[in-house]
């Protein structure tokens, strides 16, 4: 029996026997009706399979399937005595206008749901860290359809919370970085801890680099990698108030990335120099920590041989931290160094500058080179070799040590 706090307002009860089998179907009860029968039937069964975007058979994920009940209940709740049949039979309370099962794929990747009744509009969405479905939640209206799910793998980061000065509620961004790609994501803060879940374009591979920064003033940030398709973990730590990071584009004069590495330098408003260092290499660019006392920064990319007064200068008002900042490196002289096949290879390089050590695997080229007479030497094989060229301006010369 059910007892109601406004028994003279008409509403609907949506009736249900747990198992599988059953639907619901609604009675009407009004002010001055005291019992009314609820014939359950038996419903349709809805069946489909999930597959990977590979076609293959995706056994073990957990499918929900929510249904809408009726139309939605306004009463404000009931009372359910004790005197209820001991068949299972319940009522859904006002809040519940919606039917929830569900479902685990077989080894196949079938899956099937019963006891819906037929003129349901229904719901599934995925309920598995290890997949995702696009869109989320995939609306079914005929339920005697098959139905075949297409689910990709996911990649996501889960996230720890080691500043507890952060407040609850904070919003953070998240960016996913991979090889020609990259996403952001904002979350925000509830507890210790966050998950982030998401598909990763179709042809992507290699390792995904996640960081973490807050939105607005704080400093709190992370990093971490991962392998598309795992899961990193990343800890969210408190960051040096004193340091500032800023992202930085090196380029060519003709348009192409310098990939090679950077070289930085920072100085405060009275030239003096502070603290700088370069991060990791991210998708556009270098992430660079400098002192927060920091005005400019100077750049020099690692194939090149010049000084640092020579390194291109950028100031640092108005810098925004997500923001690469574009700078071109000097060109010159140019330097292909030779080594025999194999193993990378020290190779001691002495010119104008000073001296120089390269790692070497095959071959590798020094842009912007300082104009003068450079040697070298290396113990590729464990046989010494060693070379000396002169470098006019404007060259291209090459040291041959394979020979």
């Amino acid at each position: 029996m059910a007892v109601f706090p406004r028994p003279d307002r008409l509403l609907d009860l949506a009736v249900f026997a747990p198992g599988k089998g059953t639907s619901f179907e609604v009675a009407g009860v009004g002010p001055q009706i005291e019992r009314r029968t609820v014939v359950l039937s038996h419903g349709r069964a809805l069946r489909g399979r999930v597959a990977s975007v590979s076609g293959d058979a995706v056994p073990g994920v957990l499918l929900r399937l929510i249904g809408r009940v009726g139309r939605p209940l306004a009463m404000p709740g009931f009372v359910l005595d004790s005197e209820l049949p001991q068949a299972g039979m319940s009522l859904a309370p006002p809040n519940a206008a919606f039917y929830v099962q569900e479902a685990r794929t077989g080894a196949d990747g079938f899956f099937h749901f019963d006891g819906l009744a037929p003129d349901w509009r229904v719901a599934i969405t995925l309920v598995d860290d290890r997949w995702i479905l696009s869109p989320a939640a995939v609306h079914v209206e005929d339920v005697s359809q098959f139905l075949g799910l297409v689910v990709h793998r996911a990649s996501g980061v889960d996230l720890k919370w080691l500043d507890p000065s952060s407040p609850a509620g904070a919003e953070y961004l998240i960016s996913a970085a991979g090889e020609g790609w990259s996403k952001s994501f904002a979350v925000i803060r509830r507890g210790s801890g966050a998950r982030l879940r998401y598909a990763p374009p179709a042809d992507a591979e290699g390792v995904v680099h996640y960081t973490v920064r807050a939105i607005g003033p704080s400093q709190v940030a992370g990093a971490a990698s991962a392998p598309v398709g795992d899961i990193a973990s990343l800890e969210v730590v408190p960051r040096n108030p004193r340091v500032r990071s800023i992202r930085i584009l090196p380029q060519w004069s003709d348009g192409t990335l310098c990939d090679s590495g950077i070289f930085v330098w920072a100085h405060d408003a009275d030239g003096k120099p502070v603290p700088a260092r370069t991060v990791r290499p991210i998708t556009m660019g270098y992430e660079v920590e400098v002192d927060a006392s920091a005005t400019s920064v100077r750049v020099l990319a690692k194939d090149s041989w010049r000084e640092e007064a020579d390194a291109p200068e950028i100031s640092l008002a108005g810098v925004v931290a997500d923001i690469p900042v574009g700078v071109t490196m000097p060109t010159g002289a140019e330097l292909l160094i030779l080594v025999p096949d194999g193993p990378p290879a020290a190779v001691i390089l002495a010119g104008p500058l000073g001296t120089r050590v390269l790692s070497v695997r095959g071959s590798q080229r020094l842009r912007a080179v300082v104009p003068g007479i450079v040697s070298a030497k290396t113990s590729a094989a464990g046989v010494e070799r060693r070379a000396e060229v002169r470098v006019p301006p404007g060259a291209v010369v090459t040291i041959d040590l394979t020979q």
